[in-house]
Formats: structure tokens, C-alpha cells, sequence
């Protein structure tokens, strides 16, 4: 597929706050032209999000774990240990080493537990902010939760409807991107 229409830069400076800042992980990157020659001023991303941060002390315990049975292992390797020693300290560093990949594979569940869906909306045009007939399209194209980032900000409407149906809205505020709402 060749792209021979132009990226805009909200998209990319869209796409890296979104990963750097939200910690929202997509396959696209800053710099891929994601708009299409039809809507030039949209993209459209599906990524996901890990509610609760990516890893807990279970991981850092394997690590532990993998590092004190590497350790055993070299040290009962070496001829100087009695062979009595030495089969009872390789024992206990291949349960370390199996209870650090148990530890590893449950981790890797709980992360992948915590992760949902998520669609966003990036949409690059400072001509008029987005009215609620465009929330509503997006809302219908995904079944994912939604993130709508717009460069020229929201109508008052459209915020209710967000708030409504559970929408992020992200706008640009003093050379960074914040979240918008309505006052409650």
C-alpha cells in the first residue's frame, strides 16, 4: 500500500503522548501516517490499556529468584563443593529456577487480566470541535472503550455525551494534552 498523502503532525504528537504519558500500547507509531486520503484530518487507532500498572512484585521476585539459582548453580559447579553439598544445592537452585518461571507465567496472566481494549480517535483539525454526531459514529464503529483526542477541542454536547457514555476527551492545553470534561 503506498502513502502519498501527507501525515499530520497532531497525529504523531497524538500517538507519542498517548504511549509515553497514557501508557497506551498500539502497534502504530508517531511516525506512521495514519489518516487516510477519505478523512485526511482523522486516525483511527485500536491499542490497548493496563489498568493498574504493568507488572507487580511477582515479577520482581522471579527475578530474584533466576538470579540466586544462576549464582547456585555456577557455585556447585565448581569441583571445590563435597558432592553431598552439591547435589542438595543444585536441587534447591532448580526449585528456585522453576518456582521463577511458575512466578514469571502467573505475572504474564495477571498483566494480560488487567488489559482492555482500546480504540482512540485522533482527530487533527483545528476547524470546529467535535459535535456529538461524530462521538456517536465513532462510539458505533467499536466495541472498545473510547479516547477521542481533538485538536481544536469539544462542543459542550459532545462532552455530555461523553460523560455519559464513559468517552475520554483529550484536547491541547498550554503545549501539552489534557483531558476535558465538564465541570460537575
Amino acid at each position: 500500500m503506498t502513502t502519498n498523502f501527507v501525515r499530520d503532525p497532531f497525529h504523531g504528537r497524538a500517538v507519542t503522548w498517548l504511549r509515553d504519558k497514557m501508557d497506551v500500547e498500539t502497534d502504530v507509531l508517531p511516525t506512521n501516517v495514519l489518516a487516510t486520503p477519505e478523512e485526511p484530518a482523522h486516525a483511527y487507532l485500536d491499542g490497548h490499556i493496563v489498568e493498574g500498572g504493568r507488572s507487580d512484585t511477582a515479577g520482581f521476585v522471579a527475578l530474584l529468584l533466576l538470579m540466586v539459582a544462576a549464582i547456585l548453580g555456577m557455585a556447585t559447579a565448581r569441583p571445590s563443593f563435597l558432592p553431598p553439598a552439591s547435589t542438595i544445592l543444585q536441587a534447591i537452585a532448580l526449585a528456585m529456577l522453576a518456582a521463577a518461571v511458575a512466578l514469571i507465567v502467573i505475572d504474564k496472566m495477571r498483566v494480560n487480566a488487567r488489559r482492555r481494549a482500546l480504540a482512540v480517535v485522533v482527530r487533527a483539525s483545528a476547524a470546529n470541535r467535535v459535535d456529538p454526531a461524530a462521538l456517536e459514529r465513532w462510539t458505533a464503529k467499536s466495541e472498545a472503550a473510547l479516547w477521542v483526542v481533538s485538536e481544536s477541542g469539544f462542543a459542550p454536547e459532545a462532552l455530555e455525551l461523553a460523560r455519559a457514555r464513559r468517552i475520554r476527551c483529550f484536547a491541547p492545553f498550554a503545549g501539552s494534552i489534557v483531558e476535558v470534561s465538564l465541570a460537575a
